[in-house]
């Protein structure tokens, strides 16, 4: 499997700076993909006839003057002698220049040695040429800056953090196939998001054993950590003196600490030095400001290769610096309106931020895993095995079901309870065993907690929840439809008050998924609380506000409650909010943001059974916003992931993926009907469990691809009116979409774009341009470009667009046309007469210029440009 390409953006951006005379210096840690964004540059410019010359810089050559040079395609071309060795490379330098379309490529510029530095501004100065060089993040004051410092005009560009998305297909590539979610995750997040450390802990679990694959999927067994990586990790490391080692080996073993913490560990000279050298990282944590090393594998590997005297007087230094009072970090206490769930994501310092905090999770877990496994092991009852369980009930955990059975059902009838359902959970998710399942529910009780007032309704409401989640809606018991009261004798913390509120969270859950939203949220609000319930109350708000038409309302608190649930560590939490968050970023057009929300989601790397639908929610919605922007692979990728959690469809909309391989298998034989069997497909299967928002949903993108009348109607029917505008907005769409004239569509888009409701605008605007198309309506342009100021660049781009076949060249034009009708790049080469690399650079021009993403989407829009 080859290596996927990375950086395209920044490459392609690099390149124009050259063809427009600017220089540039990319900068980033070893490992973060500098070298091979240099090579991409000069293989790309090498194409379009510019002559390279391509220097080195070496940290073991820098005390030789000029080596770097000798060394070079410069020295190997034997330059004719001048007054001097500098003399002579100046003039072979500037007589490469005098003919123009000279490019000079310096990696690790930073280990230039002096001369070569001085000879290179000394040519650069009588005849400039472009340089694209590149660095460390901070660039040391000495030989490097001064190449830099003398060329002009020159862009500083600092390399991104991947995402989530490009690291799984990166370490997919050197492991030779898929991954499973968790895995990906967890090399993400140990990563940093750096290419050279996503490859290099993909490479060396798998040939460690730590990688297995598993029915063709590839699962962490253990940890991904190896002492191989220790190459790999000692280039971050280079150069630092002892006392700055030291300080790291401390915040290594430290872990993130507060600001405060880290100075009365380290010196504050030290931890700039630390700083400068870009192993540093600051997170905003609980309120406070923390300093953690990055990328996260830093710190693994520092804790595993100190010896143990070290380690006992690192933690002595720690202790002492951890007794007393800790006041707050620099930064002060967070503002009561300030979020960061939506701001820390899209962000090359977001994905980073994002990255460290998913380290402290899945450390929270293991010491949690630890504390609760002691407690259980002293006292095996349900109240101990319970927050055990919860540590246990990972996907690929194991343990779980001998804790079950090695416990007594004794003491808090609660906790037997909630034992019962998370064995329940275990048996219908990871054994795939449902009848199993409710049998644990509906057991007999001991008979010291048998009689308990209100106890068989809890385990009824939770029986009937897992009935919804993994079977559908009208399975398992009846569920009252009076309004949910809890009984005069129940006291607020009873077991019998916490059944009434299950039952009504439960009920309201049904609600959303049957797509009366406004009836849920009314149930809601009648719903008597016991503090114990509280996140799946949360969690069905939520989405009752979602599909009500107030996603940026649900948005709001989505972010609020995930910052919250990222502060105490909540794994659950993450996962619950982070779907509805999800959710409404998907209602309100913003597909971009959608994508890297995901990405940060993901990467922390451990699943919960007891949320497995959550979790392909998430990766369903970010594979929707993925194939909106024409990303087709990345699509398939979290699909694929999430296909790998469960092939159970969950309850609420965009719980389910089995429609994205027909879906991306149609588009590309540009068979637009295909597409829409696709996806009523999954409408009809989802209609067959009653969840009939999500299949209203799948029905609405259905006929965004193909009109039918009849199934339009169908869809019309098959939700409830008057839930709100969420519900009423896909009614609406399937009645416009099957509209003789425009004008319909155009009024529900205008009237949506009032509302706020921008998902809704964009597709009605997208059934009045297709039928404004369809029957010659001379507005249809006017249409798009007057959307364009007022829709997201996201939800634009899912508009029909027009294609400039004109930009192109008349070789990029031949190669369009060539994969037009479906042929390889192989095929288009042997065509052409021209080599492979030579049509896939044709082949990113044309991305660039047309503004697709990729061979997938170009076919697209060719498609849609014949009208087809």
């Amino acid at each position: 499997m080859a290596l996927p390409r990375l950086h395209e953006h920044v490459v392609a951006d690099v390149v124009d700076g050259v063809r427009a005379g600017t220089s540039t210096v990319v900068t980033g840690l070893p490992g973060a993909g500098r070298t091979a964004v240099l090579r991409r540059v000069g293989d790309l410019l090498g194409d379009d006839g510019y002559r390279l010359l391509t220097v080195r810089g070496a940290r073991a050559l820098q005390d030789r003057p000029l080596e770097a040079l000798a060394v070079s395609t410069l020295g190997v071309e034997r330059p004719a002698r001048g007054p001097s060795l500098l003399a002579t490379y100046v003039t072979a330098l500037e007589r490469q220049a005098e003919g123009g379309r000279l490019v000079l490529l310096v990696d690790d510029v930073d280990d230039l040695d002096a001369d070569s530095v001085g000879a290179l501004v000394a040519a650069w100065g009588r005849v400039p040429f472009p340089v694209v060089a590149t660095s460390r993040p901070a660039l040391p004051a000495s030989d490097g800056r001064g190449l830099v410092a003398s060329v002009t005009p020159v862009d500083l560009v600092e390399l991104p953090p991947l995402s989530y998305e490009d690291s799984a297909r990166l370490a997919e590539s050197v492991v030779g196939g898929p991954l499973a979610a968790e895995t990906a995750g967890r090399i993400h997040a140990k990563s940093g998001g750096m290419p050279g450390f996503v490859a290099g802990i993909a490479r060396t679990a798998r040939r460690g054993g730590r990688l297995v694959r598993v029915d063709g999927v590839w699962r962490a067994h253990g940890e991904l950590w190896a002492p191989a990586l220790a190459a790999t990790v000692d280039r971050l490391t280079a150069g630092l003196d002892t006392e700055t080692l030291h300080a790291a080996q401390v915040l290594a073993l430290a872990g993130p600490v507060t600001t405060t913490v880290a100075r009365r560990l380290v010196p504050w000279p030290v931890l700039e030095q630390l700083d400068g050298h870009g192993l540093l990282r600051t997170l905003r944590q609980a309120d406070r400001d923390h300093v953690a090393l990055y990328p996260p594998l830093v710190a693994e590997q520092l804790q595993h290769a100190g010896r143990s005297t070290l380690r006992l007087r690192v933690t002595q230094e720690i202790s002492r610096a951890l007794s007393g009072d800790v006041p707050e970090g620099l930064s002060g206490p967070v503002e009561a309106r300030q979020v960061r769930a939506g701001l820390e994501v899209s962000t090359a310092e977001g994905r980073e931020t994002s990255t460290l905090r998913n380290r402290l999770i899945a450390e929270h877990v293991l010491r949690q895993r630890a504390v609760r496994g002691a407690e259980w092991e002293h006292d095996r009852t349900a109240a101990t095995a319970v927050p055990y369980l919860e540590t246990l009930l990972v996907q690929g955990g194991k343990g779980s079901a001998e804790v079950v059975a090695g416990t007594r059902e004794v003491g808090d009838p609660t906790a037997v309870a909630l034992l019962r359902a998370m064995e329940a959970v275990r048996l219908a998710v990871e054994v795939g065993d449902v009848d199993a399942a409710h049998r644990a529910l509906s057991a007999p009780l001991p008979a010291a907690i048998a009689r308990e007032p209100g106890l068989d309704r809890l385990l009824a409401a939770l029986d009937r929840r897992l009935s919804l989640v993994v079977e559908g809606v009208g399975t398992g018991a009846a569920e009252p439809d009076a309004p949910v009261v809890r009984p005069a004798d129940d006291e607020p913390s009873s077991v019998g008050a916490l059944g009434t509120e299950v039952g009504g969270v439960v009920q309201a859950e049904r609600l959303v998924a049957e797509g009366h939203a406004a009836d849920a949220l009314a149930l809601l609000d009648t719903v008597p609380r016991t503090g114990a319930w509280e996140r799946p109350r949360q969690a069905a708000v939520g989405l009752a506000k979602v599909l009500a038409g107030r996603p940026a309302e649900a948005l709001a608190e989505a972010d609020r409650r995930l910052d919250e649930s990222l502060d105490d560590l909540d794994l659950d939490g993450i996962w619950v909010h982070g779907y509805t968050r999800a959710l409404a970023l998907a209602a309100l057009g913003r597909f971009t943001e959608l994508r890297d929300h995901v990405g940060a989601v993901m990467s922390v790397g451990i699943i919960p059974l007891r949320q497995f639908h959550h979790a392909v929610g998430n990766l369903a919605l970010g594979a929707y916003a993925a194939l909106q922007q024409g990303a087709v692979d990345s699509a398939l990728l979290l699909a694929r992931q999430a296909l790998d959690v469960t092939t159970v469809p969950g309850p609420w909309p965009m719980m389910s993926v089995t429609w994205i391989e027909p879906v991306v298998a149609a588009r590309v034989a540009g068979d637009p009907q295909a597409e829409a069997d696709a996806y009523w497909a999954e409408a009809d299967m989802l209609a067959g469990r009653g969840f009939a928002a999500a299949a209203g949903v799948a029905g609405i993108l259905a006929l965004g691809t193909a009109s039918d009348g009849g199934r339009a109607a169908r869809v019309a029917r098959c939700l409830p009116a008057g839930q709100g505008d969420g519900i009423d907005d896909m009614i609406a769409l399937a009645r416009v979409g099957t509209a003789d004239a425009p004008g319909p569509a155009l009024d529900l888009y205008r009237d949506a774009l009032a509302r706020g409701a921008v998902l809704v605008a964009g597709r009605a605007l997208a059934h009045a341009v297709r039928i404004g198309r369809a029957t010659g309506d001379g507005a249809v342009d006017r249409w798009v470009t007057d959307a364009g100021r007022v829709l997201p660049p996201e939800l634009l781009a899912t508009l029909t667009p027009a294609v400039d076949l004109e930009a192109l060249t008349a070789r990029e034009l031949d190669v369009t046309r060539l994969v037009e009708a479906g042929l390889s790049n192989q095929q288009a080469a042997r065509r052409l007469g021209i080599s492979v690399s030579t049509v896939e650079n044709h082949l990113n021009r044309v991305y660039r210029k047309l503004g697709a993403d990729g061979r997938h989407e170009l076919v697209v829009l060719l498609r849609d440009r014949r009208g087809g």
